[in-house]
């Protein structure tokens, strides 16, 4: 770090140059760690909430004890982060196999089912992917997806 330079140029510098020649790139890195996340703690964590847990890890430190390393490295997080989101923006879609659908979902979007490739996990099941609200769980879970929940608890409240 020279004198004149910010927090953020650090971030950008060691987030950019610095960490990509030695780990590579970063979105490839995210997808590692979110799966190591989802065995360890049993949920699916995507990849694009990898580098926000770890903001909030330097968020706590500084809260703890400030020090110049932790609000460069929460900088350099929220920078990876975007990495993620700007790929993402620009990535393919992946092919999506429908296994059910609500014909009574709100205005006549039919929200589909798929299973996202290459999430399956050994005792958990496949990785199930709502594609009107985007939340997931697995096939093993009793839970499903966010606009399932609430059009179910409308019916229920209806009778």
């Amino acid at each position: 770090m020279s004198d004149k330079e910010t927090i953020l140029q650090e971030a950008a510098r060691l987030t950019s140059q610095d960490r990509n020649a030695d780990y590579g790139p970063y979105t490839d890195e995210a997808r590692k760690i979110a799966a190591g996340w989802s065995v360890i703690f049993g949920v699916e964590i995507p990849p694009r909430k990898v580098p926000l847990a770890m903001v909030w890890l330097k968020t706590v430190r500084e809260c703890n004890k400030s020090k110049r390393d932790n609000r460069v490295d929460g900088a350099a997080y929220f920078h990876l982060a975007d990495q993620i989101v700007d790929e993402s923006a620009h990535a393919k879609p992946p092919e999506t196999q429908q296994i059910g659908n609500d014909p009574e979902a709100d205005f006549g979007i039919m929200p589909t089912v798929r299973i996202v490739p290459g999430a399956k996990h050994p005792t958990m099941g496949n990785l199930l992917e709502c594609t009107k609200c985007t939340s997931t769980w697995r096939e093993s879970d009793v839970s499903s997806c966010t606009c399932r929940k609430a059009d179910d608890v409308r019916k229920e409240s209806e009778r």
